[in-house]
């Protein structure tokens, strides 16, 4: 449950530090005073987006932080982030640049990670989900929360993952085995024309290089021929060497050092004959025809570029390219096989998913019956005696949810067929039936505290007192109930009250809250009761609604 709740700069409130206690709490007080402010600061603290408009005029930042105490949470999360008093704080900065700072117990998270936490332990309830009741899309998460059937929901979403998998695998398959004849030519045609062509990867530099050489051919030829002449021949560096060597020999037994000499120099015959063959090597000498080659280069580059255009890829993408429609062409002369064993497989999968989507649904059915007694049952002590609730299952394609449609449906009147909720309802009938189903997800949300805001909106008189005892009720079994109320005999049912007002002081408008006693509750309520002017008459009338809503346990 909330313990405490600090709000600071936030739109009209300066500083705000409030203790808040088990059991039902009201907030009342005039129009514009403050009251939805304290319900945007809750908000921040559940993950709401952090818009700048609600920090105070002047200021830079807002900060809002809640004491929780989960000392009765089960769940590792809660164990991480809990003090050993059991304690957890819950911390909240917005900036005027956009920025959001969020903690628990001092350790910075994630605004996702604070909501999902958060959303465990406060829910609030404002008019805009009231309305949502009208719109059907919401009553299967609504049902499924009451169901309690995570695990079934779970196992279905898994085999529904399989299923759509499988379902787009056919699909494709289909497709292909439609297109299969032309595709199959198209496929043929590109292996023949990349197998001829037999591009290597690097094919393109290497020819590109012999180009260059045959380009100025003349030119290295007469000078390589020069160099090798000068190396090897009639009087060349090697006969040189050679004699030098001779020479050498004939005094190496008389000369010191002469041996090494003779070394020395046979090394360099080895060089420069090395030398010699490389340039060889390097180029074809014997060429007949250079002009000739180069046109063949020339011919098989074309060829090269133009795949490369065609297929948008460089010389060693082609022959991936080349594997890749072989590869398809397999597929495509097995795919009647494979589609028929994609489609043995998905007709399975479809009958598996059936039978989880049958588990599921008979899951929601039995929680249905019991939501729609226990509905009944509340909306009757809410003064909607005749009401019946019913919940329509309608079969649908399967999706994501199941195979089942849900709508919740309602008669407010008897002798009357269930219809819509959207097409019956008024606005007091939908913040009961919205109390109706809070109450009954009050033994299945695990939600430790929830907010009303303005759930009296459409309501007056007797129904109101009922709504007020309701919430009561609900407090009684175990849940913080928190409500922003008009009604005074909503909040004379309360066992907090505090008063949201403003001022001016200076130069500036302040929110103040603070709580009241007795004396004081008995002129808050004259005041919502009487208007402008508040009689004696009024003022008793509200001290007796305070004292008829006290049950004997409740004190003072």
């Amino acid at each position: 449950m909330l313990v405490s709740l600090y709000a600071e700069n936030v739109a009209l409130i300066k500083k705000l530090n409030i203790t808040v206690g088990a059991g039902f709490t009201v907030f009342t007080g005039e129009t514009g005073g403050g009251k939805s402010i304290i319900v945007d600061s809750m908000a921040l603290l559940c993950g709401a987006r952090g818009d700048k408009t609600l920090i105070r005029t002047g200021e830079e930042q807002a900060t809002v932080e809640g004491v929780f105490d989960v000392s009765g949470e089960r769940g590792g999360d809660f164990a991480e982030f809990a003090g050993e008093d059991g304690l957890m704080s819950v911390y909240r900065r917005i900036t005027a640049d956009g920025r959001s700072i969020c903690r628990i117990n001092g350790r910075t998270v994630p605004v996702n990670r604070l909501k999902e936490l958060v959303s465990r332990l406060l829910n609030i309830h404002g008019q805009q989900d009231t309305q949502s009741l009208s719109d059907p899309q919401t009553h299967i998460g609504l049902l499924d929360t009451y169901a309690g059937d995570t695990a079934e929901l779970g196992s279905y979403r898994e085999q529904y993952e399989v299923y759509t998998a499988a379902y787009a695998e056919a699909e494709r398959m289909s497709k292909l085995a439609e297109e299969k004849m032309l595709r199959l030519d198209v496929l043929d045609y590109q292996i023949n024309e990349l197998e001829n062509a037999s591009v290597r990867a690097g094919e393109e530099s290497e020819l590109e290089g012999e180009r260059s050489v045959l380009v100025n051919y003349e030119k290295i030829y007469d000078n390589v021929r020069g160099a090798l002449e000068e190396l090897k021949g009639r009087d060349s560096a090697l006969s040189k060497l050679g004699r030098a060597n001779d020479s050498l020999r004939r005094i190496e037994n008389v000369l010191t050092g002469s041996s090494d000499y003779i070394k020395r120099l046979e090394s360099c015959v080895y060089e420069i004959e090395d030398v010699a063959e490389s340039l060889k090597e390097g180029i074809d000498l014997e060429c007949e025809s250079p002009e000739k080659r180069i046109d063949e280069i020339e011919e098989r580059l074309s060829v090269i570029s133009r795949l490369k255009r065609k297929y948008r890829t460089d010389d060693a993408g082609l022959a991936e390219q080349l594997e890749m429609f072989k590869r398809e062409k397999k597929e495509l002369d097995m795919s009647d096989e494979y589609l028929a064993d994609k489609r043995a497989f998905l007709a399975e999968a479809e009958k598996e998913l059936a039978r989880r989507a049958n588990v599921l649904r008979a899951k929601r059915q039995s929680a249905a019956a019991l939501l729609e007694k226990e509905i009944e049952e509340c909306l009757a002590s809410l003064d909607m005696p005749s009401v019946t609730f019913k919940t329509e299952f309608t079969d649908i394609p399967f999706c994501e949810n199941g195979s089942c449609g849900v709508e919740f449906l309602i008669s407010a009147n008897k002798g009357e067929l269930p219809r819509p909720i959207a097409r019956i309802a008024s606005g007091g009938e939908l913040s009961r039936i919205m109390l109706a189903i809070k109450s009954a997800f009050a033994r299945t949300d695990g939600v430790g505290t929830v907010v009303f805001d303005e759930i009296d909106s459409g309501i007056s008189g007797k129904t109101s007192e009922m709504l007020g005892k309701k919430l009561k009720e609900l407090a009684r079994k175990g849940i913080q109930i928190m409500c922003i109320t008009h009604s005074a005999q909503v909040a004379s049912q309360a066992d907090t009250h505090w008063l949201v007002s403003k001022g001016v002081e200076g130069e500036r408008t302040y929110t103040h809250v603070k709580v009241l006693g007795k004396e004081e509750r008995i002129d808050e309520l004259a005041r919502i009761m009487g208007g402008i002017k508040v009689t004696d008459a009024v003022r008793s009338a509200a001290r007796e609604t305070l004292d008829s809503s006290r049950l004997p346990s409740d004190g003072a």
